[in-house]
């Protein structure tokens, strides 16, 4: 799996009922860098359709490495993604990462 070249690898994450998720099952496929790539999952809210999110442009900010782009869009029952209508589009334009002590 993957977008053009990149090769992408999944992993299925089941969470506790105690942890409050959009989703107990979650999916996600990361490329041969380790960079979040996509991750889908159904949310448990009526009404809410089963989706997929692409992220895309990851910078490095201080020691984190953050995706500054990210596209919701809907999830096929075959499993496809469709690439209308974008549910959701986030677009990061500035990042300041700060320590702690």
């Amino acid at each position: 799996m993957g977008g053009g070249r990149e090769q992408w690898r999944r992993l299925t994450a089941t969470f506790p009922e105690e942890l409050v998720a959009h989703a107990r099952e979650q999916t996600y496929a990361f490329n041969n860098a380790g960079l979040l790539r996509r991750f889908e999952y159904a949310p448990e809210r009526a009404g809410v359709p089963a989706n997929v999110n692409y992220t895309a442009g990851h910078h490095r900010f201080g020691a984190l490495v953050i995706a500054t782009r990210r596209r919701m869009v809907p999830l096929d029952p075959d499993g496809r993604s469709r690439r209308d209508p974008v549910l959701m589009a986030v677009d990061l334009l500035d990042v300041r990462a700060e320590t702690r002590p």
